[in-house]
Order: C-alpha cells, then structure tokens, then sequence
C-alpha cells in the first residue's frame, strides 16, 4: 500500500478532464452531441464495446463535457443523470436513479416506470435545464428498458397538457446487449446512433494505468509494474475494469467488502453464502465456467460439509446479486440446454472474494491456492514531494 497525494483519481467513478486514446471516438460523440442541442435531437446513442474496453469512461466524459458547454435561460449548465443499470432491481430502479439526481429521498417503491419517469421529466421541464441521461452498464441481465426509452424519446407525452418541452433532452446508453440495441431501436424514432469500440490495445491500457497511477501518486510509476498488470489483464480479461482493479489493490490496499452504492439493491456481502462465493471462485479460478459447474461446485461443497445445496431458484438470485454487485460477469449465449449456454467470468479474484465471507466461518486458506499473488514491483514505487493537481501530476 503506498501514500497517495490523489486516492480519488483510483475511484471507478472518477473520469479524467480528457480520455486517453479514442480521438476519432471523442469527435464522434461530440458530432452527434451538438445536433442534439436542439428539443429534436437525432436520436438515442448506443455505445458498444467489450468488457473493460473503456465505453462507461467515454460515455460519462462525453455527457460531462456537453454538460459543461449547455447554458438554458438561467446560464446554469446542463444536467448529467447517471444510473448504473446493472445495478438496479427492475425498470422502476433505473427510473428511479434518474429521479434521485432531483430528490435524494426518493423511493421507488409502489410506483410505476411511468409514474417515475413523469416525475423525472416534469422536474426537467420546470429547471429548462439541458439534461444528458447515461444509461450505462447495460447488459445481459440488466432490467428491460423499453418502456423507460419509450419516455425518453417521447417526453412530451408526460407533461401537462398544454406544456411544450422547454429543454434539449439527449440518452446515451451504454452496452454490449444484442436484447438492448433491440429495444432501443423499436423505440428510437429518427433512428439509432451506434458507436462500436474495439478493446484496449496492451500500449493503450499500459498508458491509461500509468496516468492513473502517477495522478494518485504525484509522480512517476514503474514501468515494469505497468507491464506486469498489462499481462495479468491479458491472461484474466476484462481490459480497463480489471486492469484498475490490481492497481487499486496494488496502491490502496485490499478493496473495502462493501458493495458500491449504484442505485439500486443495498446488500451486503455477509448476506451471501460462503458455500456460493467459495463455488464461484474455485470454478473460475482458471476462466469463465459454465453456470452448471458452479452449481455443481457449490452442491458437492455444501454435502461434504454436511449442509444441504441451495435450491435452484435462491442459487439464481444469488448468482444475480453477485453480478449486480460487479463481483462477476455472466454471459449468455445460444446453444445448450434450453437453447441457451451461460458461463460466469469471475472480476474481483479469489482473494477478495475470500475475504467476503471469512467472518461467516469459512475457512481462510481457501483461496489462497488459486488466488492471483500481489503485482511484483511494488518495492519500487517511492511517493514524490507533495504539491498540485492531478491533472499536472502535482500536489498542494
């Protein structure tokens, strides 16, 4: 663990003053941005890429960044609304989300998407207000968004009669979901924009995580344990998201066993079974398993422990609890019984997943055979003399 001048530049909700890499990309987005600086913009964005190829990064600074250029009739700045769909129990939860940049307090509880999102969109109306809504993390698994895309590309229809739409309204969604891009296009009426990102490139994401470290750090950063997390994120995937992962437990230490505030479920990592957690990390030690090998993991785990296996339907609620907490990934493709296959790609590493439930009795030493070691190298980082900003490399 080593001193930092910058600790937030580490955050996943962090998005730097101009993306690395990506400049055809940028000027795409920004295109299509500013024709949607009118009531009638061009269309929903779609913005599709694999897993840790950077696409929530550049969806979240392009919003930020129109943002920041938008001025209504009281020259305030436009407004970002955010929701980490994957995160969200149901259509109700993202609409939610959206509600909760305009009052913390909301609960969803007992009110429709529809409800909700006239909610959403009346409050825009009487702020004038240009707002760009980010529906990221939208996936395989994530809640049905139709009828939320529907209110979006039609907000006219939840004002009070009479009321014209007072301010430019622009959706950007990000995912790799073929069932999302269905949805959007059913509901787009000019048309969908879609922006496909191929994955990080081993010089691409060695420079991103060497600017993120020497920004939390104020100084330089070995090149050597650049390189090293490079090769651990081409042997395990899951590009960027991965990459910053080890570099977070690299620099700050193990990550806190709270599950991220995104919105939705606030549940806690104690309420899951040790048995399931220990199934998940054993299967997927070596690479994505398929959803049975779990299962069946978890079954001869909990017989030779004298316990009885999960019944099928509370093993599904916890494989999604898990996956909305960012804790795996679950992929779903044709073929298979049933038509389908599903496999779980395992992104926190059995040692944090064996730290989850150590307090719940299971035995310590579990995961640490198939636990990724700490990244070599670290020895070698030395804190700068403090003084600036992140964005220079400098510390006040």
């Amino acid at each position: 663990m080593q001193p930092l001048c910058h600790p937030e530049v580490l955050s996943p909700a962090w998005i730097p003053f101009e993306p690395i890499g990506r400049v055809e990309e940028q000027a795409l987005l920004r295109r299509w941005l500013e024709e949607d600086s009118t009531f009638r913009g061009g269309g929903p964005i779609l913005i599709e890429g694999p897993p840790g190829c950077g696409s929530s990064t550049l969806a979240r600074w392009a919003a930020r960044e129109r943002a920041g250029r938008d001025r209504g009739g009281t020259a305030e700045r436009g407004r970002v609304l955010a929701v980490r769909v994957r995160g969200c129990v149901g259509a109700s939860g993202v609409a939610a989300g959206l509600l909760r940049e305009y009052d913390e307090g909301f609960r969803e509880r007992g009110f429709s998407v529809a409800e909700i999102m006239a909610g959403v969109l009346r409050r825009a109306n009487r702020e004038r207000r240009a707002i760009t809504v980010v529906l990221d993390d939208a996936g395989p698994g994530s809640p049905d968004l139709t009828r939320l895309l529907g209110a979006l590309d039609r907000p006219e229809r939840f004002l009070p009669e009479g009321e014209e739409l007072g301010f430019p309204l622009r959706t950007i969604v990000v995912g790799a979901s073929p069932a999302t891009a269905a949805q959007m296009e059913t509901r787009a009426r000019t048309g969908l924009r879609r922006l496909r990102l191929a994955a990080l490139d081993r010089e691409l994401l060695g420079r991103i995580l060497r600017d993120r470290a020497e920004r939390a750090l104020a100084g330089p950063f070995p090149d050597g344990v650049v390189r090293q997390i490079v090769e651990r994120v081409e042997l395990e995937g899951h590009g960027a998201v991965r990459g910053m992962e080890l570099l977070r437990e690299l620099l700050r230490g193990p990550e806190p066993t709270s599950p991220p505030p995104a919105g939705g479920r606030t549940g806690s990592f104690r309420s899951l079974e040790p048995l399931l957690v220990e199934a998940v990390a054993r299967a997927c030690t070596s690479g994505p398993a398929r959803v049975s090998e779990v299962r069946s993991y978890e079954g001869r785990l909990a017989r030779t422990r004298g316990e009885r296996p999960l019944p099928a339907t509370t093993f599904w609620r916890r494989i999604l609890r898990l996956e909305q907490m960012g804790l795996i990934s679950r992929e779903v493709r044709a073929g298979g019984p049933g038509g389908s296959r599903s496999t779980i790609r395992l992104l926190a590493g059995p040692d944090r997943m064996a730290r989850l439930t150590a307090d719940r009795g299971t035995p310590p030493g579990w995961g640490g055979s198939g636990a990724p070691g700490r990244v070599p190298g670290e020895g070698a980082i030395r804190r700068s003399s403090p003084a600036g900003d992140p964005r220079n490399g400098e510390c006040r």
